[in-house]
């Protein structure tokens, strides 16, 4: 007797994909019909007359569903209903659920076919970084409210309570000041350059010094956030600082914020891409940041410094090139980072900003094993191709987010190995900028 098991088994590798990729078309496709359905439904007030109290309970009670998942399907299903653009893709398989979900917080009826094109050629993880700077439907241009912090004193028990909210450049600035309290609890301050405390990746370095043990153990990146084991320590930390040293105001220790910039004048957070330029004025003038400039081509040119380079420059230029996470398309993994040449070192590929890619190590090992692969596109280095066996492909163009190119198809067999890129020199200018090519 033959069974769907057994007809799975019998397949190939590259059978057993396509049939996979051609099931997920389809039920994507099923699930639109379906959604557009349900909001004609919804639409004709059928609930009531099928003996429920709502459209929302009634899926529930037929589709054996969470009340969450009714309340989203029939969302959805509003969406997909308002806006034809985002329904013809979604019935032709362009763009998912999932996919619909996320830009139904964004759509407007001015910026639909745009975020459609922008969905259907960006995977999921990317489609959510490039949209995180959007103002969602519905706001009146607020960048986030203002910053916030409450206070609690219980007048019986002498416990205090507290709840807050910050701007990012104030939340980059309280999570180093956590960083400085953690180091506090395990080094003399006193003993430690003031030039580290006052440099996010030498502080890192320190920490990662001061307790290396705990650091592989916890499996800690050290870019970031402080690692969740330690954040009532580090916050105990910070205020005994404050207690012993109240005197120092001239400057917030570890405070610096990094901030890219574009030539054509653009501005953002790595670590918080939906901060606007405009949120950022005030850092800039303070001097409380790190400016990364870069070029046309998405290279950093210019690295700015407010006092002294750190050990490690290229590292930190290519990290905030990539928001400080594994570049690979799909994946956004910001602990244990690795650098993978692009043009691969045996083959006279250069240790420089344009050569270098940051990968997660699961990422990193894809690549070694030819699973995945990463080129320059014909070569030019503001291009880079990320290949996989599946015959998907998707492009960067300097430095930007992946867009896919090429669908699953025929299997990737390696990609052609370019031409190692020009050499880049390295060197400082008056106004403490560190510059990367001619």
């Amino acid at each position: 007797m033959t069974t769907a098991l057994s007809l799975t088994t019998t397949l190939s590798d590259h059978d057993l994909i396509t049939t996979i990729s051609a099931a997920n078309e389809e039920m994507s496709r099923q699930h639109a019909l379906f959604l557009l359905n349900l909001a004609e439904f919804d639409d004709r007030g059928l609930a009531q007359e099928c003996g429920a109290r709502s459209t929302a309970a009634w899926i529930v009670r037929i589709f054996d569903v969470a009340d969450n998942t009714a309340y989203d399907y029939l969302r959805v299903a509003r969406t997909v209903a308002r806006y034809r653009f985002v329904a013809d893709s979604f019935l032709e398989a362009g763009i998912n659920y999932s996919k619909v979900r996320l830009l139904g917080k964004y759509l407007t009826e001015e910026n639909e076919i745009e975020l459609v094109l922008l969905a259907e050629s960006m995977s999921y993880r990317e489609l959510e970084r490039a949209l995180a700077g959007r103002s969602r439907a519905g706001d009146r241009g607020s960048s986030g409210g203002e910053d916030q912090f409450r206070l609690w004193a219980d007048k019986e028990t002498g416990r205090v309570r507290f709840s807050g909210e910050l701007g990012p450049v104030g939340g980059q600035k309280l999570l180093t000041a956590l960083k400085i309290g953690e180091l506090a609890n395990l080094v003399d301050l006193a003993e430690i350059d003031p030039e580290t405390l006052s440099d996010a990746e030498r502080l890192d370095e320190a920490l990662a010094e001061a307790e290396p043990d705990e650091v592989d153990a916890l499996g800690s990146s050290r870019f970031g956030m402080p690692m969740p084991a330690k954040l009532m320590s580090s916050f105990l930390g910070m205020l005994n600082i404050v207690h012993s040293s109240p005197t120092n105001t001239r400057r917030a220790p570890g405070a610096q914020v990094h901030v890219i910039y574009t030539e054509d004048g653009h501005a953002h957070l790595p670590h918080a891409p939906a901060a606007t330029a405009e949120s950022l004025t005030g850092t800039m003038l303070n001097g409380y940041m790190r400016g990364h400039l870069l070029d046309g081509k998405g290279a950093t040119m210019k690295l700015g410094r407010s006092r002294r380079l750190v050990s490690d420059a290229v590292a930190t230029a290519v990290l905030t090139e990539w928001m400080f996470q594994c570049a690979m398309p799909g994946c956004a993994h910001t602990q244990f980072i690795e650098f993978h040449h692009i043009v691969e070192w045996a083959r006279g590929g250069l240790t420089n900003p344009e050569n270098l890619l940051p990968l997660c190590s699961y990422c990193h090992s894809l690549v070694s094993r030819g699973i995945a692969g990463v080129e320059l596109g014909f070569g030019d280095p503001a291009r880079l191709m990320f290949r996989f066996r599946d015959g998907t492909v998707f492009e960067s163009v300097n430095r930007s987010l992946p867009l896919r190119v090429a669908c699953a198809g025929e299997p990737y067999t390696g990609a052609a190995i370019p031409e190692p890129p020009i050499v880049i020199n390295q060197d400082f200018d008056k106004e403490g900028w560190v510059s990367f090519g001619d």
